[in-house]
């Protein structure tokens, strides 16, 4: 996201082959812009959330993934 301005594209790159456990990287200060100029995380984020719904994946943080794993036998 800090390179393409591409919304779809973007999109495609998270979502392919994601499935549970995977950690995605987004950058909210210093991604790529669109062709109207604003960040193409506003625009890729809302479908991506869909995405992971749709998946049967919930969003968490990275700690709490941490935690879960640390937990884990």
């Amino acid at each position: 996201d800090t390179v393409s301005g591409r919304a779809q594209g973007v999109l495609g790159r998270l979502t392919r082959g994601l499935e549970a456990g995977d950690i995605l990287l987004l950058h909210d200060r210093h991604s790529a812009r669109t062709t109207t100029g604003s960040a193409v995380i506003l625009e890729v984020l809302p479908p991506l959330l869909a995405a992971i719904a749709a998946a049967g994946l919930t969003p968490v943080t990275l700690r709490a993934a941490a935690d879960r794993a640390a937990r884990s036998p």
